[in-house]
């Protein structure tokens, strides 16, 4: 079933103004599953999963190709990273329908790599020992790193276009639960989340190893982790136990000595998507707010919620929602800081926003892709890049 396929996708979807400066929009699809009254149920015709490339500019969002990958939204939003300068991305959390029982998915032990540049996407496989949830890239472009969810890390070697493995790393136990993983930006440190031990791991980088430092404090069930675009802070999101409880975004200060956590504050339940605006201004957190509990629950919601937050030192206050739709995956704000971008798993469509102090306003019209989106990246172009 892995298989190169470029699809056409109808063009000249336009935004409102201000224009969006020139940046590469990339949305992993899940074709496997959709999501229903609190579960994930197989599509009709459940298939490969897609990476759907977009150039944003000029106020338009512009269709460039998709690719046929492996992949599930039942994990992360954190599953796609690319590398500097637009060499390639990375696809992790990987799945395919089950060959023995198509009622089901099976969670694939490999590393999907996508080179960017130039007319062939041709996808690549890095085989690995485990199944890795999420990927982060280190800001040089060296080194990466996966997340597998059985308390290991795979740190990996980016050359050019191409990735091999370095080694394993344990991290916590088996029963961990590791699934969010990200660099600081002067590449010192490792973060990794360990669900099952409300804590998230700093590790020192050095070279092509990691060691560890601390375990940092933070709240339940730690999940996401992304760093802000200063290199200052680290937010986390905690998505506690599903109980229809208000749950926490915990924020942790890199330049402090020792790094420590330094804020948590109160978010919707149970928040999956997290994103830093370029400037560090703002930080966007989509709550899936109970949209993916049955509808008989008491606590049950039609929508996800997706809260905008303005950041002042090591304090965040909020000032904006906007619902979405259910089960809500991955979200990122353009490089020019006009627009925020959604992944509307319920409707196979991206969304925009545009966002200030006076809150989030719906912009632009939704953009239809191939799948459930499921994970998200948004880069600048860099200077006279062309992708085709």
């Amino acid at each position: 079933m892995r298989r190169h396929l470029i699809l056409a996708v109808a063009a000249g979807l336009l935004w409102g103004a201000p224009a969006w400066a020139d940046a590469l929009l990339l949305s992993a699809n899940d074709g496997l599953q959709r999501f229903d009254n609190g579960a994930y149920v197989m599509r009709p015709h459940p298939g490969l999963g897609t990476l759907s490339a977009f150039r944003l500019d000029a106020g338009a969002l512009q269709p460039l190709w998709h690719v046929a990958v492996e992949q599930t939204a039942v994990g992360p939003p954190t599953a796609l990273a690319v590398a500097p300068g637009n060499r390639l991305a990375l696809i992790a959390n990987p799945a395919i329908l089950d060959p023995s029982d198509r009622d089901k998915i099976r969670r694939e032990d490999d590393l999907q790599v996508v080179p960017l540049s130039g007319s062939s996407h041709d996808v690549g496989h890095v085989p690995l020992n485990h199944h890795p949830w999420s990927v982060a890239i280190a800001p040089d472009g060296r080194l990466a790193a996966t997340a597998n969810g059985d308390g290991t890390v795979t740190l990996l070697r980016i050359a050019g276009e191409t990735v091999t493995v370095i080694r394993d790393i344990t991290v916590g136990t088996p029963t961990s639960l590791d699934t969010g993983v990200a660099f600081s930006k002067d590449g010192r440190y490792m973060l990794v989340s360990r669900r099952h031990d409300d804590v998230v791991t700093l590790f020192r980088i050095d070279g092509d190893a990691g060691s560890p430092v601390r375990d940092l404090t933070v709240g339940s069930n730690p999940y996401e982790i992304v760093t802000s675009p200063d290199g200052r802070l680290v937010a986390v999101s905690n998505i506690g136990r599903n109980s229809g409880d208000r749950d926490s975004i915990s924020l942790i200060d890199l330049r402090a000595d020792p790094v420590r956590t330094v804020g948590i504050f109160s978010v919707a339940p149970t928040p999956e998507g997290l994103a830093f605006s370029a400037d560090g201004r703002w930080l966007a957190v989509n709550s899936i707010n109970g949209s993916n509990l049955k509808r008989e629950s008491p606590f049950h919601s039609d929508h996800s919620l997706i809260q905008l937050f303005a950041l002042r030192g090591d304090a965040a206050q909020q000032v904006g929602t906007a619902e979405v739709g259910a089960n809500a995956q991955g979200l990122a704000f353009s490089p020019d800081g006009s627009r925020l971008v959604v992944q509307d798993y319920a409707t196979d469509a991206l969304l925009t926003f545009s966002f200030g102090d006076d809150g989030l306003h719906a912009s632009g019209v939704p953009v239809p892709v191939e799948g459930g989106p499921s994970a998200l990246a948004i880069v600048p172009q860099p200077s006279g890049a062309e992708n085709n």
